[in-house]
Order: C-alpha cells, then structure tokens, then sequence
C-alpha cells in the first residue's frame, strides 16, 4: 500500500492554538550556546502527573496515531554542539522502544515491517523501536545565520487506527539531505521502502535571505529568542525549511504558562515555551532555566543561555534530570 509521510507521520490532530495579543516588536535572536555542550533527554510516556498542561487524550479515531502502552526505560535522546568552518552544528541521536498490546491489530500487520529488524514479540505484546539522527549546520546568528547544510535519517513504525478502527503500521526508512546557497535549499530525499507517495527524489526549494532556520536545528532556535521579549510580545514567528515536507514552513512560539513555571514533583523554576508548526495539531512545550549565564557571540552584557531541561511532545515526555 502506498503511502505519504503526512500519513506516516500524523500524531492526535487536536485543534490547538496560542492565545494571547502579540506585541508589535518580535523579540530579538542570538546564539546562546557554545560548542561542547551536550545533553542527553530519557524519554517516558506524557502522563497528567508528570506534566498535567501538556498532556491530552488521544481518541480512537481513524487516522490518529495510537499510543503506546508505555516506553521502555532505555529510551533516549541526546545532541551536541559543535564548531565547524565558523558555522554551529547541531547533532541529534535519539532512539524510542514503544510496546503494544497485539490486541486489535490487523492481520498482515507482519507484512509491511517484515525483515526491517524494528519489532520483537513477546507474550502478547509487540516492542517497535525507532530510531532517528540528524545534523544541522548554520551561520552563527549574531552573523545572520544563515544554514548551510542539514541531513537527517529516520527508521522505525508508527502505529495508526484504520477505518475499521483496527491497529495498522506504517513503516519509515528513509534519509534526507539539504544543501543551502544564493536563497535555495537543495534537498535529495532517499525512501528505502519504495512506498512513499508525493515526495520529489531531488528538489530545489526558494527560502529567500531573511532568517530562516533549516527544521533539524529548531532546539537551537528556540533557544535563541530572547525570553522577555517573547513574554512581552506574547508569541512571536520563526520561519524554517523542513526537507521531510520539501517546503518552507512558519512556527509560531508562544510564552505559555505562569512565569516562574514549576512541574509536579520539581521546585525547578522553569520558562515555558510552546511551539506549534503551521499545519500540524499538536504542539511542542520547551521547559527552559533561568540561571546559566555565558557571553554574548558579541560585545555586551551576559545573557542567559535558556538551557532546555525538559521537552514534551505527542505522548513522548523528554527530560535531562532523569537517569537515561
């Protein structure tokens, strides 16, 4: 069965938006980050406990991903930051092991993954394991910031309710890579199934001089946005290249929450960031500190580095205080 990755890809489409009268005056961006920073996230299901503002329900509906029955233990993400030629680079690793009840599955589920070494079963249950890597390199913003090349490879299932309410897997293999000069993004997009739908194998994409950030370096963008702007203006928009989509795309970001913002369980007094891609339902919450400070890529007063210490996502629940 052919496919398309909006499919492959679809989490709960809840109607989601951030309220709140953005100012006039975008907060302004710098890099707030130096190279050798690195960061590893465990992740665990998103649950009412442990972020009751992020969470919601996802319903038995065709079309919607189905979540696990949990995430095992020895789920990661982890990135680094380093310098090259001048330009950061930002590389990502991160595996999810995601069990289900074989309970509703469809019959030839085996079929679409067979051979694909992501699955192992086990009394009455199924473990998919996913696996994700990728790079991003770009100017320092404090120089305009511009990107100069990202890649990204992507392996692993996704789980969907069909019409007839059954249990059906979706299956990625795939790589991307993208190459930025005079405003274009070039793109080669590689499908190891041979079932994907709608994407070019090499496509050139226009995405112009202003700031833009390639969708791989998107921790590092957010990070640069200077947090009492944002809380004043309310939300602001970033604009990135997202070379899954093969097109441009707008996100908004939005101060969202109390300021101090504290977790359950967590005295932490974190900032709290949302994060919507336009055209997609669901959001990203950022939980960032306060309290490191570092100088500026340029002349001038420290400024704080806005360190992302918990991520939430879909049901997916990232956090670098926990053992991973």
């Amino acid at each position: 069965m052919k496919k398309t990755l909006s499919l492959v890809f679809a989490l709960v489409l809840a109607v989601f938006a951030f309220t709140g009268c953005s100012g006039t005056t975008p907060p302004s961006q710098i890099d707030r980050w130096e190279a050798g920073e690195t960061r590893t996230y465990k992740i665990s299901m998103l649950t009412q406990t442990s972020a009751p503002d992020d969470y919601y329900g996802y319903p038995e509906t065709a079309g919607v991903q189905v979540k696990p029955d949990s995430i095992s233990d020895d789920s990661y993400m982890t990135y680094e930051i380093s310098e090259e030629n001048g330009n950061w680079v930002l590389e990502i690793d991160m595996t999810v092991k995601q069990p289900y009840s074989l309970d509703d599955f469809t019959d030839n589920w085996q079929s679409v993954i067979d051979d694909s070494g992501i699955y192992t079963v086990d009394n009455g249950s199924v473990t998919f394991t996913s696996t994700m890597t990728s790079r991003a390199a770009f100017g320092k913003i404090a120089l305009g910031g511009a990107p100069v090349s990202s890649s990204k490879t992507v392996k692993g299932a996704v789980v969907y309710w069909n019409s007839n309410l059954d249990k059906e897997v979706a299956y990625n293999d795939y790589s991307t890579e993208t190459t930025y000069s005079d405003g274009n993004a070039a793109t080669k997009f590689t499908d190891n199934t041979g079932d994907v739908e709608g994407k070019l194998d090499e496509t050139t994409v226009s995405v112009g001089t202003d700031l833009i950030f390639d969708n791989e370096a998107m921790l590092l963008a957010i990070r640069s946005i200077d947090m009492a702007g944002l809380a004043e203006a309310s939300s602001t928009t970033l604009n990135f290249f997202n070379s899954t989509e093969q097109a441009t795309q707008e996100v908004t970001v939005a101060y969202v929450g109390n300021s101090p913002y504290t977790l359950p369980g967590d005295s932490t007094e974190y900032i709290r960031v949302g994060a919507v891609p336009a055209g997609m339902g669901y959001p990203y919450y950022y939980y960032c500190e306060q309290t490191e400070k570092m100088a500026p890529p340029v002349a001038g007063d420290l400024i704080y580095k806005y360190v992302i210490v918990r991520m939430s996502q879909g049901y997916m629940h990232f956090d670098s205080t926990a053992s991973a």
